[in-house]
């Protein structure tokens, strides 16, 4: 399949280990502030993935939840302060980037967070400044994922037509929006089934980010 004209990166649980704090932190507001009682587990399977009002209209359609107003600001708040302390790329996926740089195949990142989260959290681990100017955020299109906006913004940043790019996702929303977009999807399944993953158009779903260097280079 490869090597591939351009490759672009979902950020959360990609390029940052940051699910397993963020659903955390999730979980623990939603289970002491507004009584709805949940695990960091479940919270990673249903929410995964999904922009703020994706996640407002599911407890509000299935469990009848109105979420306050200001909730979403007292959650990155938390986030933070955790991040700051916690936060680590995903094992592999620098070397995975610096072999892309290597071979010549430019890259970015299509996420659903705001600009500013990440440029913060791409700072974090020591990528922001390669990253600048080829990150795409679903704040600055018209539909998030599932819709295809966001990697067809990506690849018009990155400059590779996205029927010869390569997206690496780890949620099935994620990877029903690069199908989407015309791009192929290969999994990161670190923490969830590959066959989900697989369900939602991925071609392959790995396990360790290194294990994708030969599909996305050739190499």
């Amino acid at each position: 399949m490869g090597p591939f004209e351009g490759v672009i990166f979902d950020c959360d649980g990609v390029l940052v280990n940051s699910e397993p704090i963020a659903n955390q932190v999730l979980a623990t507001y939603l289970t002491e502030e507004i009584g709805f009682a949940i695990t960091a587990e479940e919270s990673h399977h249903r929410f995964t993935g999904m922009v703020f009002f994706q996640i407002e209209d599911l407890l509000r359609a299935d469990h009848g939840l109105e979420m306050p107003k200001g909730w979403v600001e007292q959650h990155f708040e938390a986030l933070y302060v955790r991040y700051r302390k916690e936060l680590e790329a995903v094992p592999g996926t620098i070397a995975l980037i610096d072999a892309l740089d290597a071979t010549g195949i430019p890259w970015g990142v299509a996420s659903q967070s705001a600009p500013d989260y990440l440029e913060f959290v791409l700072d974090l681990i020591g990528i922001g400044d390669r990253a600048r100017g080829r990150i795409a955020s679903s704040k600055d299109v018209k539909h998030p994922k599932p819709a295809p906006d966001v990697y067809l913004l990506a690849c018009q940043k990155v400059g590779c037509d996205p029927i010869r790019t390569a997206v690496v996702e780890d949620s099935p929303t994620g990877t029903r929006a690069g199908v989407a977009a015309g791009c192929t999807v290969f999994g990161h399944a670190l923490d969830r089934p590959a066959a989900e993953l697989i369900s939602a158009g991925a071609v392959t779903a790995v396990q360790e980010m290194l294990a994708l260097r030969p599909y996305l280079t050739g190499s």
